[in-house]
């Protein structure tokens, strides 16, 4: 995996604290999501329409340093399967994009995220992260 930011090329060994954003949307990436726990100030990851499978791994985004910190994770049209994890729960402010993918559950906790998808988790509940299955919205 490399990531391109501000003109540079940096590779997966060298992705650090300093970044904020990774974008690699629909760059072709295959294989399963990483975990991407040593990006202590991230605040945006977009890795839509991808060919990433598997499950989300249970410790993803691990290592985000503030927790408090609104940040927006577009995981949209991959392959991924299995469980929002539950340990995104120490996460307060998420806006995280599941569509197009094959997820079957969302861990309990995550429902009462009131702050997540801006505010429309303490309305909707779970219904604001992903419709349930075999629902969808067309708008």
């Amino acid at each position: 995996l490399s990531v391109q930011r501000e003109g540079g090329i940096y590779g997966s060994n060298d992705i650090g604290v300093f970044h904020e954003t990774v974008s690699v949307d629909g760059g072709g990436l295959t294989g399963s999501l990483p975990e991407f726990s040593s990006l202590a100030n991230l605040q945006e990851l977009y890795l839509g329409y991808n060919s990433l499978s598997g499950s989300i791994p249970f410790r993803f985004l691990d290592g985000i340093d503030d927790k408090s910190a609104p940040i927006k994770i577009d995981l949209t049209a991959n392959r991924l399967t299995g469980t929002v994890p539950a340990s995104l729960t120490q996460l307060d402010q998420v806006a995280i994009y599941l569509a197009s993918n094959h997820i079957d559950d969302i861990a309990d906790g995550l429902c009462l995220k009131s702050q997540w998808m801006d505010g429309l988790v303490g309305t909707y509940s779970c219904d604001a992260i992903l419709c349930p299955v075999g629902r969808f919205n067309d708008k």
